[in-house]
Order: structure tokens, then sequence, then C-alpha cells
């Protein structure tokens, strides 16, 4: 009786606290109520600290299992990390102009014919030293453009300098773009349309110019044959109406290509990039249906195999989305292997799971059917983490791992910053500082596991696991428990309070659940016993199918409902029973 009562005490403050608490979003707050604690709604997964004091850390890649090289924006350089160790020389110090969004902006690497290639996107100075000068006028401020430069690793630096590409010749102050990514030696490069209407970004016609566009070229910088115009011309171009976007990555199961591109005030995107897409802008923002300007497909500029596809995903509001990532691993479970991972400035982790032709999305929360969020709330089923900084890339480790780059405030980062892999060096309280962490399994993963998770029931998994899937297996309450988990799903994570209950609940619902699942694995007797006591929880759950949840005091209300329901039937009904059977035999 006293443990069953400290279970319900638990729920019943978890849920309740999520509701009452000065801050209705995740994470601990301080007494200025803002949101500190990095969070990740799995708690499987874990936040490793892996370097700080990075200066505005842009990009990453890795050139062998113990390197990684880091763009720096603002300096201009190339810093090292060797196994975790940042190195006292950077591999590469570039001058240049760093004013808004220009800077060191991009790097990708690839191995070929026992040479290590390292590419970088960077706006170049005017001037012998890094600038860092507002404004679009040349008068003061003569950068020199944006070019793609492929240098050789030698293990400690990067050299032999060969320009691919000088795709802005003079850049403005936003818009440059930077995605980037590499496949069979093959380079994707995302340059914004850096606030110029041109012929490629469906305005008036203009000569050609690399703006708003993906350019695709091979490691030399020439054209790939197979890219989709003909015309000379055009011939270095794979995608167009692109008006900026830092995020760039290719599906490792199927090598299509995926972007973010960020919108104005609305519609930020995430898309399929097929050879010859046109993405829009600047007459199309978002899905065609709820384009923002009096434009449809006629308004946009024709080339003959060009064609516009509605964005795959989008948020109403712009979030700043930033990069996207395929998780080529089975490090972190089956549930997230070779899924889509997407970050914004806000600190948001987003989470996407795939079709079985890996194009398209597909979601458990009906509020996503239109494939666009247009509230926070819509999006909080694809959000995995909160509180994350402003991500600006995410890269799959050698070591399977999701490793994530970031700008956070020192403060955050001294407070809050959970699991660290080794004490961060010593900050000054207020100020902003660049971080490279990863996402890790809390528990070390088995290919073999991995690999056939999802097709063995959970009552057949080793050991541990969920002690009310365990009862319910094989049984008529099987069919509960699952429209329990869609419940959870669709309805408790679409909120909030709902989705801080569940990771609260989890964690201590999983600190008894493995040893009691092992007990009725060996215990027929014990089986039955628990399946008959959850029968009456799960029945009282299933009534949450029934009513319409679209808020948060909704989702306060039912949960209320639900928890008062239980605490009823398990606790104040024996009591008295308890009591009148008492009485009966001893009066």
């Amino acid at each position: 009786m006293i443990f069953k009562t400290n279970f319900v005490i638990v729920i019943l403050l978890v849920f309740l606290g999520s509701f009452f608490s000065t801050n209705d979003s995740f994470g601990s707050t301080d007494n200025t109520g803002e949101e500190k604690s990095p969070i990740l709604k799995d708690p499987s997964l874990q936040i490793e600290l892996i370097q700080t004091g990075l200066d505005f850390p842009t990009q990453l890649t890795f050139v062998d299992d113990e390197t990684i090289l880091i763009a720096q924006k603002i300096n201009g350089q190339v810093v090292v990390l060797k196994n975790f160790e940042l190195q006292k020389n950077p591999a590469l110090d570039l001058n240049v102009e760093s004013s808004v969004e220009r800077g060191l902006l991009g790097i990708i690497s690839t191995h070929y014919q026992n040479e290590d290639y390292v590419f970088v996107y960077y706006t170049e100075s005017g001037s012998n030293d890094d600038t860092h000068v507002f404004g679009n006028e040349k008068e003061g401020n003569e950068n020199n453009g944006n070019k793609l430069v492929r240098y050789t690793w030698n293990g400690e630096s990067l050299i032999d300098p060969v320009l691919l590409l000088h795709p802005l010749t003079f850049a403005k102050e936003y818009h440059s773009g930077g995605g980037m990514t590499i496949m069979d030696e093959e380079i994707y490069l995302l340059v914004g349309d850096n606030q110029i209407k041109t012929t490629l970004t469906n305005a008036r016609p203009t000569p050609t110019m690399d703006h708003g566009v993906i350019l695709r070229v091979n490691l030399d910088g020439d054209p790939i044959s197979s890219n989709p115009f003909s015309e000379p011309s055009l011939s270095k171009y794979f995608a167009l109406g692109i008006r900026n976007g830092f995020g760039l990555d290719i599906d490792p199961l199927t090598n299509n290509v995926w972007d973010t591109e960020n919108g104005p005030a609305n519609f930020d995107e995430i898309n399929l990039v097929f050879p010859g897409f046109n993405s829009g802008w600047i007459k199309i923002v978002g899905p065609l249906e709820e384009n923002i300007f009096p434009y449809d497909t006629s308004d946009l500029t024709s080339f003959e195999g060009s064609k516009y596809s509605d964005p795959e995903f989008s948020w109403n509001k712009t979030i700043g989305i930033t990069a996207i990532e395929f998780l080529e691993s089975k490090q972190l479970g089956s549930d997230y292997q070779y899924d889509a991972f997407v970050g914004d400035v806000h600190g948001r982790l987003y989470h996407f799971e795939l079709n079985d032709d890996r194009d398209k999305f597909i979601f458990t929360s009906p509020k996503l059917d239109d494939l666009v969020a247009h509230t926070e709330q819509e999006a909080e089923s694809i959000t995995l983490g909160r509180n994350l900084g402003l991500i600006t890339d995410i890269k799959t480790g050698p070591d399977g791992f999701l490793y994530v780059l970031s700008l956070v405030s020192a403060s955050d980062l001294f407070d809050n910053w959970v699991r660290p892999l080794k004490t961060p060096e010593v900050l000054e309280q207020g100020s902003m500082t660049g971080v490279l962490f990863r996402i890790s399994s809390t528990e070390p993963q088995s290919d073999l596991i991995l690999e056939e998770k999802s097709q063995i029931p959970e009552q057949i998994q080793e050991g541990g696991g969920c002690l009310i899937a365990t009862a319910a297996f094989g049984s008529e309450l099987s069919t509960q428990v699952q429209m329990l988990r869609e419940i959870r799903d669709n309805t408790v994570l679409s909120t909030k309070s709902g989705t801080t209950f569940v990771m609260g609940f989890n964690q201590f619902y999983y600190s008894f659940s493995p040893e009691i699942a092992d007990m009725e694995r060996t215990s027929p007797l014990f089986k039955e016993f628990v399946k008959i006591s959850i029968t009456p929880l799960l029945a009282s759950l299933l009534l949450l199918n029934t009513v319409d949840i679209n808020s948060e005091i909704e989702m306060l209300i039912a949960g209320i409902g639900i928890i008062s329901l239980n605490a009823g039937l398990y606790f104040v009904i024996p009591i008295v029973a308890g009591i009148k059977l008492k009485r009966y035999l001893f009066n």
C-alpha cells in the first residue's frame, strides 16, 4: 500500500507541477522566467559536452576517426580537435569579412585518391586582415565576395588552396547561404539570393548569376555532366528559386538531396531537392495553398528541366531553421536510424521519420497532416530537444552518435549542461561561447539488437522493459496498450505540459518497471496478478480517446480527472471497503 501511495503521489506532483510552474515551457527556469536547462524528451538519450570556447562556430567535418575540423565565422579560423582536445594552432586562418551573415560559413571534407580534401566556403575580406563592416555598399567595404576553395589536409594544416567557385563577387550582408554536402566526389553548395532579384530567383530577366541556387560541381569545380540544365550558362546549377539556407544533406539510403530554407516572416521549409527543383522564391513561399504572395507556378522562371514542388514540411512562422542531418547509424537505437534531425536558432532539435519510399515525412500527430506547423504547440510532437542554443550544424560522428555545434550563453553552460565529458574552462558569465556536444545513448547499443529490435515483441526482448506491456503481451489488453501509445504520441505529447509529464513519469516509472517486468516473465501467476491490477488503469486512460484536447488547460483538466479517477479506484474505494469490512467483522 505504501508503494502504491507513493506511486500516485509522484505522478500527481509531476503532472500538476508541469502546469502550475511559473513557466510552461521545457526545462528549469531562473528567477527571470527564462528557459535554462537543455532537455531531450527521450530518457534513453543524453547530452555530452565535448568542447567549449569556440568562436562562433558554423560547421564541422570529420577528416578521420580522431580529427574534427570546425569553421569559425568571425575570425576565419578552422580549428582542430584531435581526440576531443582542442589543438593550439588552427589548421587555417583566412582573412574574412564577417558582419551579419558573411564570414567563414561552411566546411566539408572527403577522402579521394589517398588525399584528404577539405572544402571551405567563406566571404573574403578586401584587406590583409579580418574585417567586420556593416552595410551593403562597396564604399568602405570592398570585400571580395564568397568563394569555395579546396584545400589538402596534411594532418596538421590545410594547404595547397585551389579556387573552385566564386559565386558572389561582392557579398551583401544577408543571404549568403552556406549549406554544403558531398557524395561520390560531387559537391553541393547552397548560395542564397544575397538580396538580389534575378532570373534564378523567379524575378525579372537578368544575366545568370549564382544567386538563390544549389550548385553541383566535381572536386575540381567543374559542372557535373548529369546536371539538369544543358544550357552552358546554367550547367553548374542543380536547383534554383532559393531565398537562403544553411542546411543541406543527402539521404544515405536513396541519395536524395534535402535542404532547409529560410523564409521571410513566414514559412521556413524542409525540401526534397530533385534535379531541376525550383523552390519558388520570390513568388512562392511555403506550400502553394498557403502562399503569402499572389502568384502561382505559372509566374515562375521556366527552364527546360525545372519544376516546382511544395515543401515536404514547413513552419508557418519562421523558426530560424539551420542544419539538417540524416543519422547514418544505429547507435541511438533503431527508432532513430536513418531519420532526419533538424536544428534552429532557438535551441530546438527536431526529429523526422520518413515513409517507406523516403520521399515524405510521417507524423504521429494528425495536426501535422497538412505538412505545416502553424503553432509551436503543433510542432511539439516532432520536437526532440529544447534549450540547445543557436544550433549551426549537426553531423553523424565516426562513433555513430549525433554531434551538434551551437552558440550558447556561458551562464547556461556553467549551470545547466548535463553529463559533461570534461569540465569546461572558465568563461565570463553572460558571454556567448561556441560549443560542440554530442547526443548519445544512455546504454551501449548492440548492432544485432538494433537491427532486429523492431521485429521482436516486447515480451521476448532480453530483460527489463515496460511492466504494463509485458503483462498485456499476448492478451486482450495488448490492443489497449497500443491504443494508449497512440494517445500518448498524438494527444499528450502534442502539449508542452503533457510532454513534461511524460518525461518526468518515464524517469520515475523506469526506475522500477524493468525489475517487475522480469518478475512477470519468471512467474505466470505474478504476471496474471499484474494484468488484473492494471486493467482499471488502462480502461480509465482510454477515456482520453473520447475527449478533444487542443490546449494546455484542456490537458490539465483531463489529466487531473484521470489521476483523480485512478486515485478513487485504487485507494479510496479499497480503503472505504476495508473500513466497512473491518467494522462488519469486529462489530
